[in-house]
């Protein structure tokens, strides 16, 4: 993934949605969208997610100051498993862990 390519590239729904989410995959990762801490319902499905884009309005211009933003985090997350058509938790496991020779905690907590 490059991180300053358009989010369509990754998530094609957005391309009819709000054109500002459009450019802002590095604002996303760096919380300088402007986005709140948590997006009203989450991003608990697709649906969702798609409708809180579509009203969102940022307050000030994209990338002018940094919020810290659990939505934004979601939707970091959401891109990645479209992109890679796993899990989040599968992709944290494939490609960070997994090569770190790392367990989950909530796997040495069962053992």
């Amino acid at each position: 993934m490059k991180l300053d390519a358009d989010l369509p590239k990754y998530y094609p729904q957005l391309a009819k949605i709000n054109k500002l989410v459009t450019h802002i995959l590095t604002d996303t990762l760096t919380h300088t969208t402007g986005f709140s801490l948590n997006f009203e319902n989450g991003t608990k499905n697709d649906h969702l997610l798609e409708l809180y884009l579509l009203a969102w309005q940022t307050e000030k211009p994209i990338g002018s100051q940094w919020q810290c933003s659990n939505g934004g985090c979601g939707l970091a997350a959401v891109v990645l498993e479209k992109q890679n058509n796993k899990s989040i938790n599968e992709f944290i496991r494939a490609n960070i862990l997994a090569p770190l020779r790392m367990t989950p905690f909530a796997m040495l907590k069962e053992a």
